[in-house]
C-alpha cells in the first residue's frame, strides 16, 4: 500500500486531492529530515537503518489528521519534518530510556512511529480546525466540519443550503469549540489506549492464559518455526 492511499482513501473530490498531494510533500520532507537527524545522532555521522526504515514513514502519520485541509506546502513540510525529529529523537532516546528505567520493551518502535506522531497528528489537527474559515473553504467547511454548520431553520443555514444541498444542519459550533473537540479527542483517544492497555495487560497475565515465561518474552521458537542462525 502506498501512504498517500491511507490517507485519502475515505476522502472525496478535492480533498482526496489535497490527502494524495499533502501527504506525498510531508513525506518528502519527513525522508530528508530524518536522514539528516539520524547522521547528527550517531558519532560518527553515519545512518541507522532502524531510522531510516521506520521514521521516514513518520511524516505520512502525522499529516493524516489534516491531509484533507488547506495546510498548503509549506505547512506539509513543516508537518512531516517535526514528524521526522519526533520520531528519529524517539528511536535514538525514548526507546533505550523505556526499556532501561521503565522496563517497557518496544520492539518493533510503534511508539516512534505512530505513537508520538500520532500524538503530534492530534495536535496539528486542533490548530488547523481553529484556522479554518469559509473565507478559505468556501461552504465545503461545513462537509469537513459539520458541527460548525448553522442550526437548523436558521438563516444562515437556509442561506448555505440554497447552495449547497449536501450540507445538514449542525450546531453553530465556532472555530474555537471545533479545536478544543480535536484536543478532547486526542485525550480521549489517549485514555482509552492506556486504561484499556493496562487492563489487557493485567488479563492476559492471570495464570488461567498460561502466560509466557520469561525466556519465552523474545524467543519465538516454542510457537514458530525460526530459520537457523548462520554461523
Amino acid at each position: 500500500m502506498f501512504w498517500p492511499s491511507f490517507n485519502s482513501a475515505l476522502a472525496v473530490g478535492d480533498e482526496q486531492h489535497r490527502s494524495v498531494i499533502n501527504t506525498f510533500v510531508a513525506l518528502l520532507a519527513c525522508c530528508v529530515v530524518t536522514f539528516a537527524i539520524s547522521s547528527l545522532v550517531d558519532g560518527e555521522g553515519r545512518f541507522n537503518m532502524v531510522h531510516i526504515q521506520n521514521a521516514t514513514l513518520a511524516g505520512g502519520v502525522a499529516i493524516g489528521s489534516t491531509a484533507n485541509m488547506m495546510v498548503h506546502p509549506y505547512g506539509a513540510m513543516m508537518i512531516g519534518a517535526l514528524a521526522a525529529l519526533i520520531s528519529t529523537m524517539g528511536y535514538r532516546f525514548a526507546t533505550p530510556f523505556l526499556t532501561k528505567n521503565l522496563k517497557i520493551h518496544d520492539t518493533c518502535g510503534v511508539n516512534n512511529l505512530h505513537g508520538m506522531p500520532g500524538i503530534l497528528a492530534g495536535i496539528v489537527s486542533s490548530v488547523v480546525a481553529a484556522m479554518a474559515n469559509e473565507e478559505n473553504y468556501g461552504y465545503s467547511l461545513y462537509h469537513l466540519y459539520p458541527a460548525r454548520s448553522p442550526a437548523e431553520n436558521t438563516t444562515e443555514f437556509h442561506k448555505i443550503h440554497s447552495v449547497m444541498i449536501g450540507i445538514e444542519p449542525g450546531s453553530g459550533w465556532s472555530k474555537a469549540s471545533q479545536a478544543y473537540a480535536q484536543l478532547e479527542a486526542l485525550l480521549t483517544t489517549l485514555a482509552i489506549a492506556v486504561v484499556g492497555g493496562i487492563i489487557t495487560g493485567c488479563i492476559i497475565r492471570l495464570p488461567i492464559f498460561d502466560p509466557p515465561k520469561k525466556d519465552q518474552l523474545f524467543d519465538d521458537t516454542d510457537y514458530w518455526e525460526v530459520p537457523e542462525e548462520e554461523p
